[in-house]
């Protein structure tokens, strides 16, 4: 595996990443499973779990005004449906993807969500761009996920662009495309909405964990110390 370390422009002391030859993927995170071990510690922090809903609440808003209850995809899945998925993604990454199915003409005529974590930016051309998203819901290569003796195998996707759409099909190759968001430029990945708290949480989950630990034996620290009697003056 042929591999190239280098820090994202934007948040090099926060978030490393590197070229990675053998899936030609931009890795995110020094070990490429920084969405996933973000989403873990959102799992186990009370406090991001409230904050980041509280996010995806402020950013669905009122929903869409007009025509919420269009299907646009093939699994039934409405407008509205759409928007709660991409919110949800936003409020914890700073960033979402869509899958996007086309005709001949480069027209739109399907869009799926595809969980932000699931994608990893494809190498940078000569021109330093990004023309493809590999996408896959086993970054981490767990065992389980896989068939037995399996490997992991990503599927790869154009950019998103509406110049080239019907190119693929027009082609019989086509298989959509991905319209990845983030904000940021091309070839960089964001941070996730809590990295700020990161440590608090860690910390504050080792202090739960702690308490639950002693509380089960029937001990707690907090119950060595009682004062005999009452104190009555002032």
């Amino acid at each position: 595996m042929s591999q190239i370390f280098l820090p994202n422009p934007v948040n090099n002391k926060r978030l490393e990443v590197r070229l990675d030859r053998t899936y030609d993927i931009i890795y995110y995170g020094r070990n490429n499973v920084y969405p996933q071990e973000q989403e873990q510690l959102r799992l186990i922090s009370p406090l991001i779990k409230s904050s980041t809903a509280l996010l995806e609440d402020f950013i669905n808003g009122s929903g869409w005004e007009f025509n919420s209850d269009v299907v646009l995809n093939s699994l039934g899945q409405t407008a509205r449906d759409l928007l709660n998925l991409v919110a949800m993604d936003y409020a914890k990454y700073n960033g979402f993807a869509l899958w996007t199915g086309n005709n001949p003409l480069g027209e739109v005529t399907e869009v799926k969500h595809i969980p932000f974590e699931y994608n990893r930016l494809g190498l940078p051309n000569e021109k330093g761009q990004v023309d493809f998203i590999a996408v896959s819901n086993n970054w981490e290569q767990d065992p389980y996920k896989l068939p037995q003796g399996g490997h992991l195998e990503p599927e790869y996707y154009p950019v998103f662009d509406p110049r080239t759409a019907s190119q693929g099909v027009l082609e019989g190759s086509a298989n959509g495309q991905v319209l990845y968001f983030s904000g940021l430029e091309q070839g960089q990945y964001p941070l996730s909405t809590f990295d700020v708290i990161n440590q608090t949480a860690e910390s504050d989950d080792a202090i739960q964990v702690y308490e639950r630990h002693h509380i089960k034996r029937g001990f707690h620290g907090q119950t060595i110390f009682r004062y005999p009697g009452k104190l009555e003056t002032d």
